[in-house]
């Protein structure tokens, strides 16, 4: 009998084992007919690596992922659903579900899947980032600041906690701290440009225009293609009526980066304006209006503008 219980487990293992190889062969052939622009082929290997080893969480995650990437969402749900069924600290497999529901337009679905994960494994700083932005997205303020301060927290020289802090502290017209976080993002990575733009139209809006310049111009000198903050620096020159040869330079740059933008073509006609070429101001204004803009208030801006620019007592600013 001791034999042949051996035998019985010997063969058993053989068998687990000439299970895994042919899965995975399959699998590599999957990987295989993707590079070779063949989906078709690709998504059956890869379901029939499924069918070979069906309780391998990896390749049950891998399937669905390619069902994702087909769109095929509800198959995807189903197969992701059974991975952390079977394990449930698999946290890429929370990632993918929680994007495969939202993009069924179940965003609460896959906000609870990523709660779970965080609860499973709450260290793990990728599922606090996603569901940081699902919470974002979704004006969730209140979960969004928790989690935030909860990053900050546990990883204090992670960039992108303390960037997303200052944004939400920015909506909530919490201008100090706002100002702080941006300040220790750019502290911890000075190459983030995105901050500086960011913090650029925080102190823009508190009307501390020196300073803004200042980070509009730290953008700028990281991303020479960030044609916002080239826009709004070129803005706060226009306005201040200072600098109106740079500020025209700006706003051609921002307008050959994007061309066809109502709010460029705006700026570099308050430039116009302000030097006192009012047929070029009033030119450039009407190619912005006839452009519509989508936004109602900047299309009766721009109306504003144009009767501004076209005012008997053109001669005021």
């Amino acid at each position: 009998m001791r034999f042949t219980s051996i035998l019985v487990y010997l063969l058993s293992c053989s068998a687990c084992a000439c299970a895994d190889r042919n899965a995975y062969r399959l699998l590599d052939g999957a990987f295989a007919y993707e590079q070779a622009g063949d989906p078709d082929a690709a998504l059956e290997a890869f379901r029939g690596a499924v069918e070979v080893q069906p309780d391998d969480p990896y390749l049950r995650r891998i399937l669905g992922r390619a069902l994702l990437q087909r769109e095929m969402y509800e198959a995807a749900v189903s197969e992701l659903e059974t991975v952390l069924g079977a394990e449930p600290h698999y946290l890429e497999a929370y990632q993918d579900l929680a994007y495969a529901l939202s993009a069924q337009g179940m965003p609460e679905a896959g906000m609870g899947w990523l709660e779970r994960a965080v609860r499973e494994v709450g260290a793990y700083l990728p599922i606090q980032r996603q569901l940081v932005d699902l919470y974002l997205t979704h004006d969730r303020s209140e979960e969004a600041m928790a989690l935030l301060t909860d990053a900050v927290e546990r990883w204090p020289d992670e960039t992108w906690a303390h960037f997303l802090l200052g944004k939400l502290y920015q909506q909530l017209d919490m201008v100090e701290k706002a100002e702080a976080a941006f300040r220790r993002s750019v502290k911890i990575e000075p190459d983030l440009g995105v901050a500086y733009a960011s913090l650029g139209n925080l102190l823009y809006e508190q009307r501390r225009y020196s300073d803004a310049i200042q980070a509009y111009t730290e953008a700028i000198s990281i991303d020479t293609r960030d044609h916002a903050s080239l826009n709004n620096l070129a803005w706060v020159y226009a306005t201040e009526g200072t600098k109106l040869e740079m500020a025209e330079r700006l706003s051609r740059r921002s307008l050959r980066l994007v061309p066809d933008s109502p709010t460029y073509l705006d700026t570099l006609a308050e430039i116009y304006f302000r030097a006192g070429e009012r047929e070029l101001a009033t030119q450039f204004v009407r190619q912005a209006i006839v452009l519509r803009p989508d936004d109602p208030e900047l299309m009766e801006h721009l109306r504003r503008q144009l009767e501004r620019f076209t005012a008997p007592n053109h001669g005021k600013v």
